[in-house]
């Protein structure tokens, strides 16, 4: 190494060495694309009812899977109303938040359900803006779950 100094000079073995900072930024905001598990109703859910997603693909930064596919994420429902039907007709209504998944290295991140900050943002579930009598969500919808806060992994 010492001859390498006297051949190289200091320049540019600051080169060789690794960077210190060689950590993955997840900014806030990032958005996560996740597949729910199992099947939630407006008819059979309840507020508070947990659920449970799975992460669709890979995210990536600088070049490092932060958050892997597969990557389990959780929720849980928030409004769970039945259709009623009488003097007052109304469809049904059915909301959920997320709450976190975790980064490739096992550290915990929040996740909500707006692009903003907006604490309370939950998902409305309403297929195709039809307003149904019931409605529903299964194993084959996906939906965006965001990063709640930056993280440095």
């Amino acid at each position: 190494m010492t001859t390498l100094c006297r051949l190289l000079g200091p320049v540019f073995l600051v080169a060789l060495l690794p960077s210190s900072a060689s950590a993955a930024r997840l900014a806030d905001g990032t958005p996560i694309r996740v597949r729910i598990l199992g099947v939630i109703t407006s008819e059979t859910s309840i507020a508070g009812d947990p659920l449970e997603f799975v992460v669709v693909r890979d995210i990536v930064r600088d070049g490092e899977v932060v958050v892997p596919r597969g990557a389990r994420v959780s929720g849980a429902v928030v409004v769970a109303r039945r259709m009623s039907v009488g003097w007052s007709t109304q469809p049904g209504r059915l909301a959920f938040q997320f709450h976190a998944t975790a980064s490739r290295g096992g550290r915990a991140i929040r996740l909500r359900a707006s692009p903003d900050s907006m604490p309370a943002a939950s998902v409305i579930v309403d297929r195709d803006r039809r307003h149904h009598w019931l409605q529903w969500a299964g194993g084959g919808d996906t939906f965006d779950a965001f990063v709640d806060g930056d993280y440095d992994l």
